[in-house]
């Protein structure tokens, strides 16, 4: 038995080798308020010498740690059943007055062997426990913009881009139904979210247009659009996977 004479119960584990070293840790997560004058971001690296790897996100907003532990699901999926929800909506407030009281920095610490699918459910885990809140996946009956074709319409992939003219800098060049539902499901979160948009065309994969910036979150300038591609939208009911939050 060799006794560490240095060790201090007052302090962290393993930070300065205080008990240990790196090569002891086998899971570890930190949640902090706002860190001053560090990036807003996030990433991932491995400690292989002490066996262990590490994912972060540095002065993050609540719903997006959220959404990084859930797989595929877009901002407009996610329904926040709170009271207060000042602390989880920029609105127009500037980051840079908004995210000191609001934004939070995460960092998990896992064996390299862990997959992706427990890291997220670590952090959800953690974002759970730690602000006392319920966030989880829920089947919901919820309204969405069905996009269809107009009647008569017959299926075409010309293009509405004129070759010869440079695009517009405040357009968004969309080859296809998948780019344009992409687009119009990842607008940034809002409250009332934005509109769950989802295709009830079948056989037309090409559509080839310059969607403005400005007609992504206007349906009326949207159906506007879509319509000289002979494409519409209808309101309509479908039960879906949403991400709620709640209270604990």
């Amino acid at each position: 038995k060799k006794d560490v004479m240095d060790f201090d119960r007052n302090r962290p584990l393993l930070q300065d080798g205080n008990g240990g070293t790196e090569e002891n840790l086998l899971y570890r997560s930190l949640l902090t308020r706002y860190l001053p004058g560090l990036f807003s971001g996030g990433g991932a690296s491995i400690h292989r010498k002490a066996g262990y790897k590490m994912v972060y996100y540095i002065n993050a907003s609540l719903l997006t740690l959220y959404r990084e532990s859930v797989d595929s699901l877009s901002p407009n999926r996610f329904i926040l059943d709170l009271k207060d929800k000042s602390r989880f909506f920029q609105g127009e407030e500037s980051w840079s007055n908004w995210a000191p009281t609001n934004a939070y920095s995460y960092e998990l610490s896992l064996p390299i062997s862990a997959t992706l699918s427990e890291a997220k459910m670590l952090l959800l885990q953690d974002l759970n426990r730690y602000l006392h809140l319920n966030g989880h996946l829920e089947q919901r009956i919820v309204s969405c913009l069905a996009l269809q074709y107009n009647a008569n319409y017959q299926p075409s992939s010309i293009s509405l881009i004129d070759n010869k003219q440079a695009i517009p800098t405040d357009t968004l060049p969309v080859n296809d139904l998948a780019s344009l539902l992409f687009i119009l499901n990842n607008q940034p979160f809002s409250d009332p979210p934005a509109p769950i948009f989802v295709n009830e065309i079948h056989g037309l994969k090409n559509i080839h247009l310059a969607l403005p910036a400005s007609a992504i979150s206007d349906t009326a300038a949207l159906r506007n659009i879509l319509q000289i591609k002979g494409i519409t939208f209808h309101v309509a009911i479908r039960r879906m996977n949403m991400f709620v939050i709640s209270e604990n």
